[in-house]
């Protein structure tokens, strides 16, 4: 009896050994996760960050194109202006001239100086306008090639957007889940449906926007359910993300297991840029008290 007694608590001592060791190393697959994740959000700052920055460049090119053409355009027609002003003025005078010196005798010869300079007008006039109707050509091929790369800054920027907005307001998915998807897009809200493959789990979810998101301001509100039947698990995430002024961005979700109250969770995100300066204040609070807290600050500078 005591052999039975040892032998069985050395077989607990060595299951004991096992899950800690399978414990440290799920710690060390969970931090190298989130050190990807955090990689991952970091590196797509920067792209929206750059991103942003050449979409105002391009507005900024096209503004500075239309100014350039306006200004053309009124260059034109003072041209004009004076360029009639020029020659009644010398109509006039070689008429007074002519009626000085000649009397009524000299009728034949004002019309013929009359209409030569008509003539020579109206050819000056056509050169001009050739000249002006070239470079207004050129600038409006400049001005739509400059719209055209806007409109696709912007829209790659809105997706960018979507994408980051999905985050916040979906179930996040796991690295090691396989899964597809179909998105449903709107100006003023998204749905989706899809399926996770291993394990198989259907997923629907949705999202209303006040706004387009490249407004100055806008908010959202969305949901998402995860329905895992061979765990029994059905993981719901509803949450707000607002965006109350141009350069800052806060959202707050709910995490709940609608099968079993083993996970509770809040989690709240605020993103505030300032020129080349971007910081993001994050975390995860545990809803079922207990210590599975999770608080974070990045912060990024543009060079």
């Amino acid at each position: 009896m005591g052999n039975s007694q040892s032998q069985q608590l050395e077989d607990t001592k060595n299951k004991l050994v096992a899950a800690e060791q399978r414990n440290a190393a799920l710690n060390a697959e969970k931090s190298k996760l989130t050190d990807q994740l955090q990689m991952m959000s970091q590196t797509m700052d920067l792209q929206q960050k750059a991103l942003a920055e050449t979409v105002d460049n391009s507005r900024q090119q096209l503004q500075e194109r239309e100014d350039q053409l306006s200004q053309a355009l009124k260059q034109k027609q003072i041209a004009e202006g004076l360029r009639r002003s020029d020659a009644l003025l010398a109509k006039r005078l070689l008429h007074a001239q002519l009626q000085h010196i000649g009397g009524e005798g000299t009728d034949n010869f004002v019309r013929g100086v009359d209409d030569s300079a008509k003539a020579a007008a109206m050819a000056l006039s056509a050169h001009s306008e050739l000249e002006l109707r070239e470079m207004l050509v050129l600038q409006t091929s400049e001005v739509e090639s400059l719209k055209q790369r806007a409109s696709e800054m912007e829209r790659a920027s809105i997706a960018q957007r979507r994408s980051e907005l999905t985050r916040e307001l979906w179930v996040p998915p796991s690295p090691h889940d396989s899964y597809t998807s179909v998105t449903l897009r709107s100006a003023r809200g998204h749905s989706l449906g899809g399926l996770r493959l291993k394990p198989f789990s259907p997923m629907l979810g949705f999202i209303y926007q006040s706004a387009e998101l490249d407004q100055p301001q806008w908010g959202a509100v969305g949901g998402s359910l995860l329905m895992q039947q061979s765990v029994q698990e059905w993981a719901l995430r509803a949450g707000i993300c607002a965006q109350p002024a141009p350069d800052q961005q806060v959202a707050v979700s709910f995490d709940r297991n609608i099968m079993s109250d083993r996970h509770a969770g809040l989690s709240y995100s605020f993103k505030t840029r300032r020129d080349s300066l971007t910081a993001r204040l994050f975390g995860t609070l545990d809803l079922q008290g207990g210590s599975q807290h999770r608080h974070g600050l990045e912060v990024v500078y543009d060079m």
